[in-house]
């Protein structure tokens, strides 16, 4: 009687031991998808940014050809000025 109670007892405390593995490993397991998720937002938040620094850039290069543009017709504006008034001086 007294084997077949520490076979009872073993059973009892081996079948708790793989219960509480059960629940470590459960926890093991959502840990790992924590730590997953948040490497994939950091991932995510870095190329975001990335994309912002990049649209910055383009808005920057945007307004520098904008401003080359408005160089080059004034200084269009001034060599036609300029020709005009040649072509004044030529014809008198």
């Amino acid at each position: 009687m007294q084997i077949t109670q520490c076979t009872g007892y073993f059973y009892a405390a081996l079948c708790a031991s793989m219960r509480l593995l059960s629940l470590i490993l459960i926890s093991c397991i959502v840990c790992r998808e924590v730590i997953y998720s948040t490497q994939k937002e950091g991932e995510i938040t870095a190329r975001l940014k990335q994309m912002e620094v990049a649209l910055d850039a383009i808005e920057i290069g945007k307004k520098n050809a904008e401003a080359e543009a408005a160089l080059a017709k004034e200084k269009a504006e001034v060599l036609i000025s300029e020709i005009k008034r040649i072509e004044l001086m030529v014809s008198v």
